[in-house]
């Protein structure tokens, strides 16, 4: 990875079956596309390093998202 990669916020749903991960990623914009393709291919990965260190019946399905917001906060 090239990039400096943030976990912005993590959403559970109720039944705590799901959970969406926004990620920031803070680089070039080449590095960020990079760095994100890099991202979803290990996200089987990054889920069963969650569910090995939680102690839930049920791992949560991750979803990755774009947290675009400190993009946004640079161009102001």
């Amino acid at each position: 990875f090239t990039c400096l990669i943030s976990v912005t916020q993590v959403r559970v749903s109720p039944d705590l079956r799901h959970g969406k991960v926004y990620v920031s990623l803070m680089g070039d914009s080449k590095a960020k596309q990079t760095d994100w393709a890099l991202l979803e291919k290990q996200v089987s990965e990054i889920q069963r390093h969650v569910g090995a260190n939680l102690k839930l019946k049920f791992t949560p399905r991750l979803q990755l998202f774009l947290d675009s917001s400190a993009d946004e906060v640079d161009k102001i």
